[in-house]
């Protein structure tokens, strides 16, 4: 009996003390969440307040004009105040140890200072600065009043553009006279002793399939030296007429005064096979061919049989073929 008791004073005071614990954790945690809570209210009071920050913004120039190639930056950072709010400051990124300002040299008028330096006025970047940090032109207030570069002259040459391409084109289709590249010359501004060397240009590698109309597509000019060379322009055009082919053939007689020698050549004609346009078809005639042989080379008492040759055909027509192209012979006395 007495143990009983004991062991029920123990158990009270073990269940007194994990109560009296229980209570000092509950009221350490809701200390605790005021804490957190107030320090909270506190934040979002401080990032509502407007604050003036100074910042470095690194200075980035692109598109500098064809003629001209940028060789020193006079001033390749810029400082600004800018006025905001701290939600403003945060999303601005200002955590970040750098800010780039890129400054596109065809939208802002290049003074020329003096020699080959350049400037533009600071106060016309607001914009562009402030579109970027999402804030008014009005908060933004630059230290300085310029931004200064050195810009040299280019030489320039006119040389030719190399198109480069392939088209696969669906069976029965094919280009229909030449390929057109508008303009197949380019302006290209660089040193004098690099356009020495330059005597054309590439276009990228540009590759069409199943081809059965007409092509018309920009092609981009490859500049594998941008730091040295500026072109006129970015891309040519190139146009390829697409027409259906079929494949015809005439019988066309072998011209038998084609040397200074009379001959009666066995057969008297041949059979020319060609690839033609459907638009063309019916244009091609005998006359547009003349098939003759070449007797400059040719020993007359050892040859037994001469070989043709095809010394006039119209520009419409591809792919010839004749038979046959050995014909034999006979002198007339």
């Amino acid at each position: 009996m007495k143990e009983n008791t004991k062991y029920t004073l123990v158990t009270k005071k073990a269940t007194d003390y994990f109560r009296f614990f229980r209570k000092i954790k509950r009221d350490h945690f809701i200390f605790f969440m005021c804490i957190v809570i107030a320090s909270l209210f506190w934040l979002l009071i401080k990032l509502s307040e407007v604050y003036t920050v100074t910042y470095i913004f690194n200075v980035n120039y692109n598109h500098v004009p064809v003629k001209k190639r940028l060789t020193s930056l006079v001033d390749s950072s810029l400082t600004a105040d800018v006025t905001a709010r701290g939600f403003e400051l945060i999303n601005m990124g200002f955590g970040k140890e750098t800010i780039t300002l890129s400054i596109d040299l065809r939208k802002y008028q290049l003074i020329h200072d003096k020699g080959t330096s350049y400037y533009i006025y600071a106060q016309e970047l607001r914009k562009r600065l402030a579109e970027q940090l999402s804030v008014d032109e009005s908060n933004i207030l630059f230290s300085e009043n310029r931004v200064a570069f050195v810009l040299e002259d280019l030489k320039s040459k006119k040389v030719s553009v190399v198109p480069r391409y392939t088209i696969h084109f669906k069976d029965e289709f094919g280009a229909y006279l030449d390929a057109r590249v508008v303009p197949d010359q380019v302006e290209v501004f660089g040193p004098a002793s690099a356009l020495d060397t330059l005597s054309s240009v590439y276009t990228r590698e540009s590759i069409f399939n199943d081809v059965e109309s007409d092509i018309k597509a920009n092609l981009l000019l490859e500049n594998k030296h941008p730091d040295v060379f500026n072109y006129s322009i970015s891309n040519v055009s190139l146009d390829v007429d697409v027409e259906r082919f079929t494949e015809s053939s005439l019988v066309v007689p072998i011209d038998q005064y084609a040397g200074s020698i009379p001959i009666k050549t066995f057969p008297s004609s041949v059979k020319i096979l060609y690839k033609v346009a459907h638009i063309d078809f019916n244009k091609i005639q005998v006359s547009q061919f003349n098939v003759s042989f070449d007797l400059r080379e040719v020993n007359l008492k050892e040859a037994t049989k001469l070989h043709l040759i095809l010394d006039k055909q119209p520009a419409s027509v591809s792919n010839i073929r004749m038979e046959p192209v050995d014909v034999e012979f006979l002198i007339i006395k």
